[in-house]
C-alpha cells in the first residue's frame, strides 16, 4: 500500500488530493499548521476526514530535524507539497540523507522559479525523484473567496436573490486559464507515477476572455451581467489566472488533459452555489 504525505492538505488541492488517493488504495497522511478542527473542514466536505491522519505541522518553519523525523516516523512513498510556503529545499535535503527512494511533487506557478529551479538542480545532481508542477489558476467550490470564479459566481448568484450590490470587476478583455481543481489533483498523481520524473504545466491552455466567464455566471442565472456589473479599472486580475499553460507536455508525458473548463466550468460553479452545497 502506498503511504502518501500531503504538505498542506487542508486546503482546495489537499482535499481534493486526499479523496483521489485514498479512493485509489493509498494510506494518507497530511500536515496543516491550522488546528485540527479547522484543517478537517475541506475534508469532511470531501468525506474524508475520518481517513486523513493529521499532523500539525508548519512546514514553512519547521527545521530540518523536524523535517527529519517526520520522514523518519511516517515513511512515505510519496510527498505532495502544497503548502503556501514554496521553498522545498529542506525537504529535498531530508528525502536526499534520509529517503532517497521517496518520490516529491511540488506545485509551483510561474511566480515561484526558486521551486523549480531547486527541484531540477536535486534531481539532476542528487537523482531524486522530484517534479514540479507549474499550476495554472483552478478553482472549485472549496476554493477560498476570493478566487476568481467563485467570486465572481457568488456575486451573480446574490443579484439573483435580490440580496447582492454589484460586480466591480476590470480588465473584462484579460485572457484567463482556469480549471477545475479535482481533475488538477489527478495530474499530480500522474507526475509521480511516472516512469522518468520531469515537471510540466497542469493547465487547460485554453485562454478564455473575463468577460466571458462573468457573462456565463449571470445568465446561467437568467441575469444580463451588463445590468449587474460596475467596471472598476482598479481591479486587477490575479497573476496566475492570466498565465496560458501549455498543455501538450501533460498530453504527451502523462495522458492527462482538463476536460472542465469555460462554461462547463462555470456551469458547475453555479449549479453549486444554486443549491448551496459544494459540489465535490
Amino acid at each position: 500500500m502506498t503511504l502518501a504525505l500531503i504538505v498542506g492538505g487542508s486546503g482546495q488541492d489537499g482535499a481534493y488530493l486526499a479523496r483521489l488517493l485514498l479512493a485509489r488504495g493509498a494510506n494518507v497522511f497530511a500536515t496543516t499548521r491550522n488546528t485540527h478542527a479547522q484543517a478537517g473542514a475541506r475534508l469532511a466536505i470531501v468525506g474524508v476526514a475520518d481517513a486523513v491522519k493529521l499532523h500539525r505541522f508548519d512546514a514553512a518553519t519547521a527545521t530540518p530535524d523536524a523535517m527529519a523525523k517526520l520522514l523518519d516516523t511516517l515513511q512515505p512513498d510519496q510527498i505532495y507539497h502544497l503548502a503556501a510556503s514554496p521553498d522545498v529545499t529542506t525537504w529535498l535535503q531530508a528525502i536526499r540523507d534520509r529517503a532517497p527512494a521517496l518520490r516529491l511533487f511540488a506545485a509551483a506557478s510561474a511566480a515561484t522559479p526558486e521551486a523549480v529551479a531547486a527541484v531540477r538542480q536535486f534531481r539532476e545532481s542528487h537523482g531524486v525523484f522530484a517534479v514540479t508542477g507549474l499550476l495554472g489558476a483552478h478553482e472549485s467550490r472549496l476554493a477560498p473567496p476570493s478566487a476568481l470564479l467563485r467570486h465572481i459566481v457568488e456575486a451573480a448568484h446574490a443579484c439573483k436573490h435580490g440580496g447582492g450590490e454589484k460586480l466591480r470587476i476590470g480588465a473584462l478583455d484579460t485572457l484567463c486559464d482556469i480549471g477545475w481543481a479535482p481533475e488538477y489533483v489527478d495530474a499530480m498523481t500522474k507526475m509521480l507515477s511516472a516512469s522518468a520524473a520531469a515537471d510540466c504545466a497542469i493547465s487547460t491552455g485554453r485562454p478564455i476572455a473575463l468577460q466571458d466567464f462573468v457573462a456565463q455566471a449571470f445568465d446561467t442565472f437568467g441575469l444580463d451581467w451588463q445590468a449587474h456589473v460596475d467596471i472598476d479599472p482598479a481591479f486587477s486580475v490575479p497573476a496566475v489566472a492570466a498565465v496560458i499553460g501549455d498543455p501538450v507536455p501533460a498530453q504527451t508525458l502523462l495522458r492527462w488533459r482538463a476536460d472542465t473548463f469555460g462554461k462547463d466550468l462555470v456551469e458547475t460553479l453555479c449549479e453549486a452555489a444554486g443549491a448551496g452545497a459544494h459540489l465535490a
